[in-house]
């Protein structure tokens, strides 16, 4: 058997993944804001998988390590859709950064995208990312294990960084 998982971030589609298939696989997701999505979620199964892309990113600087991730947000709630209508800004204002949201698509959509950047919450990148120092991103972690998130999918660009997290986690 090969488990179908559904890549999802607004509620009619998370509902629809939980109806139907063996797992979700969600975008700009927090393990703080998982409320968000319980009533989507009521009725999955009770071993359903959800399977967060998460980007990790070792740095002492936790602002330079944010960098990467606020600038996929931007992009993403800034300018990935239409005016009338990006998913991914709507699902920014759902994880409860409305009037960040409504910025980021502001000022990219008015060709400041250095400032949409900017404008993306520290806490929102922080939230949705594990970055810092190796201790930070361990202390961290251990939000994510409490969570109803089953598996991290790791985007990173450091093989080294890989090779952390397998150690520590595996």
């Amino acid at each position: 058997e090969i488990p179908l998982y559904l890549g999802a971030e607004g509620p009619k589609n998370v509902a629809l993944g939980a109806e139907l298939c063996q797992g979700w696989v969600p975008m700009f997701i927090s393990p703080y804001r998982m409320g968000v999505y319980e009533q989507a979620l009521s009725t999955a199964a009770p071993d359903f998988e959800i399977a967060a892309t998460i980007t990790v990113n070792v740095n002492d600087d936790v602002n330079e390590a944010l960098l990467p991730i606020k600038q996929q947000v931007g992009f993403y709630a800034g300018g990935m859709g239409a005016k009338s209508y990006n998913l991914h800004k709507n699902h920014i204002a759902r994880l409860g950064f409305a009037d960040a949201a409504e910025e980021i698509q502001d000022l990219f959509m008015s060709g400041e995208r250095m400032r949409a950047i900017e404008a993306v919450p520290d806490a929102l990148a922080d939230e949705i990312s594990l970055v810092g120092s190796k201790e930070r991103i361990l202390e961290r972690i251990q939000d994510w294990e409490k969570s109803p998130v089953t598996s991290l999918l790791v985007s990173t660009q450091s093989v080294d960084t890989l090779r952390f997290l397998a150690e520590e986690l595996l």
